[in-house]
């Protein structure tokens, strides 16, 4: 853990306070995410690559500023008193409620869509050990852990320093924000998308593309091809809490 603390102390130092992009390869993690299709994969996380381990961690900073101190302090001390233990919980389990207590969210969910991986070992809510499982059902059942679900891997490279400078203005999407295409043309096997145009904004990230209730695909442009299908619907996302495609 101490390579990837200094990873982060320095990329906070980098990014907050000199007002520098995070590094990491943001945009491409917002690709491979976004669409529903990789819960039906293995996920995205090798465990111990920068891009893949590193940035999620970075992720959740960037939108829970003060994530990673709090987080590393409960391997130091221990859960906050009336929190369950950790105890019976694997590496890649504790690592995962602790990030859930240290942003009061349970962010399960979250890494379970990463295909989140310490040391060889993969977190899926499916398989997690009953201890965790009972932990979190307490915390949640307390109100002590949220179950909103913000879609954290939208987070690009300068949301934090954004986050940091204007906070909840970028939150300018409701969740049940939907526009439609301004027009859908076939072009070759798929459907060129015209999309409103909203680079300027500063809280815009881009447009989810859902389909039949599922997300299909993330762009940040005005169009994008997708195949072939003109049943889209586009839902603006901001750049550290997308709407979703409900």
């Amino acid at each position: 853990m101490l390579e990837y603390t200094n990873n982060m102390v320095s990329n906070f130092n980098e990014t907050i306070l000199e007002g520098l992009p995070s590094r990491g390869n943001h945009s491409k993690i917002t690709q491979l995410l976004a669409p529903d299709s990789v819960l039906e994969g293995d996920g995205i996380a090798t465990g111990g690559s920068y891009d893949n381990t590193y940035v999620a961690w970075w992720n959740i900073e960037s939108a829970f500023p003060g994530y990673w101190s709090r987080y590393n302090n409960l391997f130091r001390y221990g859960v906050p008193q009336g929190y369950p233990t950790a105890d019976g919980m694997s590496a890649v389990e504790k690592q995962v409620y602790y990030s859930s207590i240290a942003t009061d969210t349970d962010l399960g969910y979250y890494f379970n869509r990463y295909g989140y991986r310490f040391n060889g070992n993969k977190f899926t809510l499916e398989g997690a050990s009953s201890a965790y499982k009972s932990a979190v059902e307490k915390l949640i059942s307390e109100k002590k852990l949220s179950t909103t679900q913000p879609k954290l891997w939208y987070v690009g490279a300068d949301t934090a320093t954004l986050v940091y400078e204007y906070g909840d203005k970028l939150a300018i999407y409701s969740e049940k924000t939907k526009i439609s295409p301004l027009h859908i043309g076939k072009e070759g096997d798929g459907y060129r998308i015209n999309l409103p145009d909203k680079t300027g904004v500063l809280g815009h990230l881009g447009y989810e593309i859902t389909e039949n209730g599922k997300v299909i695909g993330f762009t940040t442009t005005s169009t994008t091809l997708t195949q072939p299908s003109t049943k889209k619907t586009m839902c603006p996302a901001t750049r550290y809490a997308p709407t979703t495609s409900d």
